[in-house]
């Protein structure tokens, strides 16, 4: 048997190392976001017609995919204009895909 004391300060140790692995993990995890924020900001100081580029790409990227919701609701219900009517089934799909 171990004499008490001795295992007192492992269990201290243990502890500290526990703790100190814990305050780490809650710094990476709070410190993450704004660090992918950050990313976009540096590489555009060092590539600035990428970035451009980048930027029209990804806004477009973001209107396809925000205006096909409303369409096929319309597609749905049978008030777009000039569209082929849309199943339930079918917009089913097309949001599990999204």
């Amino acid at each position: 048997m171990e004499p008490p004391q001795k295992k007192k300060k492992k269990t201290v140790k243990f502890i500290i190392t526990s703790g100190s692995l814990l305050v780490l993990a809650w710094i990476c995890a709070f410190a993450e976001p704004f660090v992918l924020r950050l990313r976009p900001a540096i590489l555009n100081l060092y590539f600035p017609e990428r970035a451009k580029a980048r930027a029209v790409w990804l806004s477009a990227h973001i209107l396809r995919e925000r205006g096909g919701l409303f369409r096929d609701l319309g597609r749905l219900t049978g008030t777009a204009r000039d569209a082929e009517p849309l199943r339930r089934k079918d917009l089913l799909e097309k949001l599990k895909d999204r």
